[in-house]
């Protein structure tokens, strides 16, 4: 490897480090994502399966005697506590939602810093060919200069 080109690997080096680096931190938000969303589809159905089982008890509750009196008080008592159950449940669906969406945006920002990355390892790329190759036509001129010198003093000599 020539000095001149050391500096220009060392740096591809680095860039293409930053772009693993990215890659992993872009896997490890998507493994977050799908967690999120995991979570986000649980609580909308415990909170769909407490809805239904709400609904099943008013009938059930309901569609009975309806004069009586007790059987009233206490199945509206009940129906009170299965609400107040409801709004834990939809602050829970409210808060994975919220957590989806920092994932999203999690995500979204992994990706842009790898594309960034990536960007900036291909300039480094280009610019350490486009260096190597005046490195190139440097060293052919000088050859040919030699070459020429040589012939002109055997020409001289001769």
């Amino acid at each position: 490897m020539s000095t001149g080109t050391y500096p220009l690997q060392a740096l591809l080096r680095l860039r293409e480090e930053i772009c693993s680096q990215r890659r992993q931190a872009l896997a490890a938000a998507l493994r977050t994502l799908e967690q999120a969303e995991r979570a986000l589809d649980q609580a909308r159905q415990r909170h769909a399966s407490h809805l239904e089982q709400l609904q099943r008890e008013r009938g059930r509750l309901l569609d009975g005697a309806a004069g009586e009196v007790v059987r009233m008080q206490r199945a509206q008592s009940y129906l009170t506590r299965m609400e107040s159950c409801t709004e834990p449940l939809q602050q829970a669906v409210q808060q994975a939602q919220v957590r989806r969406q920092d994932q999203d945006r999690r995500v979204q920002g992994a990706r842009e810093a790898l594309a960034l990355a990536e960007s900036e390892r291909k300039v480094v790329e280009k610019n350490r060919e486009a260096f190597d190759e005046r490195r190139r036509h440097e060293a052919l001129a000088r050859a040919e200069v030699e070459l020429e010198d040589l012939i002109a003093s055997r020409r001289g000599g001769a």
